[in-house]
């Protein structure tokens, strides 16, 4: 028989069969028929798949054909010749088909001995090609779902519990089975037909390209099997395995759970993996390779990248999905990722792209005989872009180059050109910047510089002196004035005010004024005045100097004043001419050497050479050197000497290393930058030596310390009271939303005038502490600076590590930072004040949200400072302050208010504690969160006096407290409070703490548009958000006419039906359909036999019956409206603090809510006593979680106060639990209030109903309190039913928990009900909130009857909801609980008849109506008459 075989994969060789006339084996084609000699067709239902020669014996058929015929579909193929030789050809070794997609199925003639094949015909033979599909693996048979392709071995399998082979008619499927029977967790199909299964992976199993398991399946060829070479098709039943954290892999390793968020990823890039390739933590690490950063989510997605966003915040749950790839692993959750790290990253070093007012030109060639930039340099072990640029202030280039070297200067040569991608190397000083190459320079430019071509114009009799250096720790001019709208003009004014002969402009908003000056001449003074960008008022420390000369001395009026300034050379970069204080002789000045400068006093002339030096410690040089610029270069870096040599260079450093006095004269060279001046010569150093230099003691560095520890707190003061005033305007601002009082009004806006008065004078108030903090860091980090030098001869090794001196730098950097958002914020506020007032266009507008932010970062930043009692410890800033200071402070004693000596290191638990009176062991907690509000609820069974002394511990600890929720007369007692996780950590072992909870906002959404929207599980779903019209509207001429008819027949009970003379049909269905769903007897579908046939709703007229009360918790009620008239009880205001009796609602979501509970057209309970309780406005502007607190304590209250026997609550909103939990480890049991709050509701012999929620894709155990629901709880959670009886398809049913949350459905959708427009106004709305509130009455009606208790409220509902409507309702879908699913709500109301083969009662139609919109309301009239015509009808099963 002619040989052929079907050859999945390019790389097996192909097979001949034959030899000797042995058939081919049955397998390579399944069920196929081979015709024999001298047949034309395939029988009946084959397919012609091969001709050949030779009939099933082998023998020749001459030229006749003989056919193999398979059920195969006809495939397009081609016949490819091959070239004879001699009458034979040795077989090829490999597939010969000229397509990569085609396989070899058929070799003729027959080969002899395997090897050599026979030509049939004199001229050619032929291979017969054709096209192979490619089989896609079966993505999920039974309970289990493909995983991948991996490796398998026949030394090493990758499945180990049992195997089978089929080679004729394995499947998948028959795979599966064989696996499920074993009740194993993995099979795995491979090689056409065979099949493994077990319970674990074989550690050396590794996933393999996807393309190499499409092997089809001998039994099915549309599946794939497999590889050929040793690949397996993997599939797991994922309810098997439970997933763990990948601990390690490779050099990634776990980090944790973090939050994740899809408007704001935690890592910037995505990873897709290719088709066939499922995810694993594994594959997504591999496509992170280089990164920082991988984290897997939601199962099957992968995130990598460098940085990780701040919003990222680790987590203790969510992180429960199995990888996609492998189930035993975790790939995340919903907004939850898996966080991997890479320890083998390493920080490259890159182009800084701005420093100040400095920003990055890129690279630039440089040549060391002519560089590109030469007004000065400087070369230094520890460069960085940082230094580099600050030795270039006030010039307009900077550049680093071969990591140590600085540049400046304000022309660039022509010479030197941008060379992109040349500058390689990292800074010396900060290996992750990068400060240029060998010949290659990183150039930076100064945004504020510019060109110094002009003077400023005197001023009245003031002229322009000159720009000077200015130190906030010893001003050059005494008196000071502080202007957002500072000019030129407005300092000379207050010098003038002040008879001063000096007027001085710095930082663009400051002005100094006096009468004396000693000052040394600089540049820098560049930055435009704040209020005139025109004009120029000096800079950071620099003081741009006016001159009166009319100044006439009070004490000596014919003779002035003798200025001292150190400089007679002086040059500004933007404003400042060039000036001489010289004689005017054209001879050049004789330099002469200045005998000191400040601090500074010259010590001789010394012999130099270049190696060794004399100062070694850094140097410096520029054509503009001056013993004024080098003695500043040693004072900016702390060093004792500084010398000048040569005429441009300076020298600095602590010790004179081998100095040789040299005769004064020889330093004898003008100095570039003034030639008056004497800067040594050739060889020959001027050396000048600091006379307030000392090397600090410990005690000088335990003083500095506790200087800026005292600091420290001033500006945590300054910071806080900052925050509080934003903070009460903010809060002030959003009660002046709510407020439609006009007197109250009036107050608000008098005390938002106080408020915005006080945020100016914050503003002014962290100006002077920001000044303040920045000498006392000046002066701590001097001191340190100089107990860290080497260069110092000393006896022992430096007294200050290099390592404190890097956490003091950290720490004083970053509170600069933190200080500086603040202060800048401030001052963006008075400013805006300042220009609201003059500008009179009232309340200026202000990021409150902004400035708090930047307020509470720096207030977490910071931290606390410790108590030297050891009753608090210090955190943040702090906590790095008081550990620096327990190094230094060996003197004992006191250490002072507000400092704590720690002796163990900062990362240490454990701190000790010392002061003149005690000795304490405590243990520290170092914030890792920024105070955010909390409501803390305390239990039930504690004390006032309890709560009292808690609330005092708070506001010792100066913790603020934003609002106290307190009921006494239930022990009810809550607060809100600014708490960070170590707070929180310290209250969690406090007795009477219940529950710690993020004080966040509820999910407060209204549908906007059309009722179909989804929106989230606030459920304020009043249908639109347009303006409610005036009585003339056209609104009016909608109009419905209800009927209530009295069935006379029932001596017993006084029962009447509610439905609409109008068949609306325009809308499909009479009103109000929800409530005729609850009692006609058409949609009584559990019951059997015949009852009165009543279309609509039957219900019982009356006064509303007492002992009850429904407690609506929402926007409110219109009170005077006709559906709620005469059944309020009462109503609370609780968005007050405490509440107050009394409502409105400009929302119309409680209104509709109340409505559907007892309302006279609307109502399931018509007799219902309804007490409205508000805790929020609108659906717009979201009540937090203390406000939902405070309206169940309202509730629970009322209650209590008024006696009544039961009550239900009502509630239709939700909080995101995830987004409760304070901080990580956090116990579950003190995350949720309402797991409490529900406890004590129960215990008030109170029904707690509650919506579902209006999202499909949500979960209902993901947020509170439905979440406390469960077939164990006696809360009810309500879904929303459309007009079908089926779940409204928005509606929330997904329950990951399985505790069956979701009780029972009610229709939700177009639900009738009172509005706001008119007192007789009535309009649809959408969700579970309608059909929570209709549930609400039921219960309450099924107490006020006696027909149930509390306690068995829950179980007795849901009995009548199953008897009249049927218990079959099947389950909503992937994601419900299994089973059976919620029953939906019914009323039993039915009245049995006697009638043979009575008619089916007639379903309404149903249409979906248009959307309608909230301004489009009804007006309803009712009339009532008797009525008693009625027939026996069945209901509809």
């Amino acid at each position: 028989m002619a040989a052929f075989k079907l050859l999945a994969t390019l790389s097996l060789p192909y097979f001949v069969y034959g030899q000797g006339g042995v058939p081919a084996p049955s397998y390579l084609y399944p069920s196929c028929v081979h015709t024999g000699c001298g047949t034309s067709s395939c029988p009946s239902g084959l397919t012609l798949h091969i001709r050949t020669f030779e009939d099933t014996s082998g023998n020749f058929c001459g030229n006749r054909d003989s056919l193999v015929c398979c059920p195969f579909p006809t495939r397009s193929g081609s016949w490819v010749p091959t070239t004879p030789t001699d009458g034979h050809h040795t077989c090829p070794t490999s597939n010969p088909c000229p397509a990569q997609n085609q396989v070899l199925i058929y070799a003729d003639p027959r080969g002899a001995g395997g090897n050599i094949c026979l030509d049939p015909t004199p001229s050619s033979s032929y291979w017969y090609c054709e096209d192979q599909p490619v089989p896609n693996p079966v993505k999920s048979t039974g309970k289990y779902t493909y995983q991948g392709c991996y490796s398998d071995s026949s030394s090493a399998r990758t499945l180990t519990g049992g195997s089978f082979t089929d080679y004729d008619k394995m499947t998948v499927e028959m795979c599966a089975s064989k696996a499920a029977a074993a009740g194993a967790t993995y099979f795995g199909v491979e090689y056409y037909g065979e099949c493994y299964w077990g319970n674990s992976i074989n550690s050396g199993s590794t996933q393999q390209d996807a393309n190499l398991c499409t092997s089809w399946c001998a039994g099915n060829q549309q599946e794939a099997c497999g590889g050929l070479t040793g690949q397996m098709g993997l599939y797991v039943n994922p309810s098997n395995v439970v997933p763990k954290e990948v601990g390690s892999y490779k050099t990634w390793v776990t980090q944790g759970c973090y939050s994740d968020s899809e408007s704001a990823r935690s890592l910037p890039n995505t990873y897709t993996a290719p088709s066939g390739t499922s995810m694993t933590v594994e594959v997504c690490c591999d496509a992170a390779a280089g990164f920082k950063y991988a984290a897997v989510e939601y199962g099957k997605e992968c995130y990598y990248g460098n940085y990780l966003q701040p919003t990222a915040s680790k987590q203790d749950s969510g992180c429960n999905m199995q990888c996609a790839g492998s189930p035993s692993e975790l790939c995340g959750g919903g907004n939850r990722i898996n966080l991997y790290l890479n320890n083998a990253y390493s920080q490259p070093a890159s182009e800084k792209p701005s420093v100040g007012s400095f920003s990055s030109l890129g690279c630039y060639t440089d040549n060391g005989s002519a560089r590109g930039l030469t007004a000065g340099s400087s070369k230094s072990s520890s460069m960085t872009v940082e230094k580099c640029v600050q030795l270039a202030a006030g010039y307009k280039y900077a550049a680093m180059e071969y990591s140590t070297e600085c540049y400046w200067g304000n022309t660039l040569s022509s010479t030197s050109t941008q060379a992109s991608g040349q500058c390689t190397m990292a800074c010396g000083g900060d290996s992750s910047e990068l400060c240029g190459d060998g010949n290659r320079m990183n150039v930076y430019l100064n945004k504020d510089y510019s060109d110094p071509s002009t003077t400023p114009p005197a001023v009245g009799s003031f002229t322009y002196l000159g720009c000077f250096v200015d130190d906030p720790a010893s001003r050059v001019l005494p008196n000071q004035n502080q202007d957002t709208s500072m000019t030129v003009e407005r300092c000379i004014s207050l010098a003038t005010a002040g008879n001063a002969k000096y007027a001085g402009l710095e930082n663009g908003n400051q002005c100094f004024f006096g009468t004396n000056l000693t000052a040394s001449g600089s540049d820098g003074c560049t930055k435009a005045c704040a209020g005139n960008s025109a004009e120029t008022c000096g800079g950071a420390r620099r003081l741009a100097i006016y001159e009166n000369k009319s100044y006439v001395d009070p004490g000596h009026s014919t003779t002035s004043k003798t200025t001292t300034v150190s400089s007679t050379s002086i040059t500004s970069p933007t404003t400042v001419p060039s000036m001489s204080i010289t004689s005017s002789t054209t001879v050049p000045p004789t330099p002469t050497v200045v005998p000191s400068i400040g601090s500074f006093s010259n010590t001789g002339c010394f012999f130099d050479q270049e190696n060794p030096r004399v100062l070694v410690a850094d140097s410096m040089s520029g054509d503009d050197m001056t013993v004024e610029k080098c003695t500043q270069f040693a004072d900016d870096g702390a060093w004792q000497f500084a010398g000048v040599e040569f005429g441009i260079q300076c020298f600095v450093g602590n010790t004179l290393h081998g100095a040789s006095a040299s005769n004064p004269s020889d330093c004898n060279q003008a100095c570039s930058g003034n030639p008056a001046e004497a800067c040594g010569a050739g060889n020959r150093i001027g050396v000048y030596q600091d006379s307030d230099w000392v090397d600090p003691t410990a005690d000088q560095l335990a003083d500095v310390l506790q200087e800026y520890n005292s600091t420290l707190a001033q500006v945590l003061d300054a910071i806080n009271d900052y925050k509080s005033h934003i903070q009460q305007l903010k809060d002030l601002r959003n009660q002046k939303k709510r407020s439609l009082n006009g007197r109250l009004a009036a107050r608000q806006s008098q005390t938002e005038t106080i408020l915005l008065q006080e945020i100016t004078n914050d503003a002014n108030q962290l100006q002077v502490v920001r000044d303040l903090l920045d000498r006392a860091a000046s002066n701590g980090n001097r001191l340190f600076l100089i107990g860290a030098s080497e260069d110092i001869e000393r006896p022992t090794s430096p007294l200050v590590t290099s390592d404190s001196l890097s956490q003091l730098r950290e720490a004083t950097q970053e509170a600069s930072e933190v200080l500086s958002q603040v202060s800048d914020a401030a001052t963006s506020d008075a400013e805006s004040i300042a220009s609201a007032e003059s500008s009179g266009s009232g309340s200026p507008l202000l990021d409150l949200d902004g400035d708090l932010s930047a307020a509470g970062s720096a207030v977490s930043t910071i931290g606390k400072a410790g108590a030297a009692t050891g009753a608090a410890v210090a955190t943040g800033i702090f906590l790095t302050i008081a550990t620096l200071f327990g190094i230094f402070h060996h003197g004992g004693g006191s250490t002072g208010p507000g400092i704590t000596t720690i002796i163990t290191p900062p990362e240490s638990t454990t701190a000790v504690t010392t002061s003149s009176a005690t000795s304490t062991t405590t243990t520290t907690c170092s914030p890792t969160q920024t105070p955010t509000p909390v409501v803390v609820l305390t239990t039930h069974d504690s004390t006032r006096d309890e709560y009292d002394a808690l609330v005092n511990e708070l506001k010792i600890n100066d913790t603020t407290i934003n609002q106290q929720m307190i009921f006494d007369s239930i022990n009810f007692r809550a607060l809100v409070a600014e708490l960070d996780d170590c707070d929180v950590e310290n209250l969690q072992g406090n007795k009477i703490v219940s529950t710690l909870s993020v004080n966040i906002d509820g999910e407060a959404e209204t549908f906007a548009n059309s009722p179909m929207d989804k929106r989230d599980s606030m459920l304020i779903n009043v249908v639109g958000k347009r303006a409610i019209p005036g009585p003339s509207s056209k609104d009016l001429e909608r109009n419905m006419t209800m009927f209530e008819k009295r069935y006379i027949p029932d001596p017993y009970r006084n029962l009447w039906v509610a439905g609409s003379l109008d068949n609306d049909a325009q809308r499909g269905y009479p009103y109000p359909f929800h409530l005729d769903w609850l009692t006609a007897t058409w949609a009584q579908r559990g019951l059997t036999g015949s009852y009165l046939g009543f279309e609509h709703y039957l219900f019982e007229k009356g006064d509303t019956l007492p002992g009850v009360r429904v407690y609506v918790i929402d926007t409110g009620a219109k009170l005077d409206h006709d559906d709620l008239a005469g059944r309020i009880a009462t109503s609370y205001d609780a968005t007050q603090n405490p509440p107050v009796q009394g409502v409105t609602d400009t929302d119309g979501h409680g209104t509709c809510m109340s409505s559907c509970v007892g309302g006279a057209f609307a109502g399931s309970f018509k007799q219902a006593s309804i007490v409205p309780i508000k805790f929020m406005v609108n659906g717009g502007i979201a009540p937090t979680l203390a406000d939902a607190l405070r309206a169940i304590a309202t509730a629970l209250n009322d209650k209590a106060q008024s006696g009544v026997q039961a009550g239900v609550l009502s509630m239709s909103f939700g909080f995101q639990v995830a987004d409760l939990r304070v901080a990580a480890g956090q116990p579950e049991n003190t995350v949720d209030p309402f797991a409490d709050l529900l406890q004590r509701i129960e215990q008030a012999n109170i029904v707690a109903v509650a919506s579902g929620g209006n999202y499909k894709e949500h979960d209902l155990f993901d947020r509170t309190p439905r979440k406390n629901g469960g077939a164990d709880t006696a809360m009810i959670v309500v879904g929303a039913a459309d007009h079908t009886s089926n779940r409204w398809a928005e509606s929330t049913y997904i329950d990951s928990s399985g505790k069956n949350i979701l009780s029972i459905y009610a229709i939700g959708q177009y639900v009738m009900c009172a509005g706001i427009g008119y007192t007789n106004g009535y309009a649809r709305n959408t969700g579970s909130s309608p059909a929570t509130a209709q549930v609400a009455g039921i219960v309450a009606m099924y107490l006020a009857k006696g027909l149930t208790t509390v306690p068995n409220a829950k179980a007795y509902l849901l009995q009548e909801a199953r008897r009249l409507k049927g218990g079959n309702w099947p389950n909503d879908g992937e994601g419900a609980p299994a089973g059976e699913g919620p029953p939906r709500a019914g009323v039993d109301w039915q009245i049995p008849c006697q009638e043979e083969n009575p008619p089916q009662a007639t379903q309404p139609p149903y249409e979906r109506p248009e959307d309608v919109y909230y301004a489009d309301e009804y007006s309803v009239s009712i009339t009532t008459y008797d009525d008693s015509k009625l027939g026996c009808v069945k209901p509809i099963p």
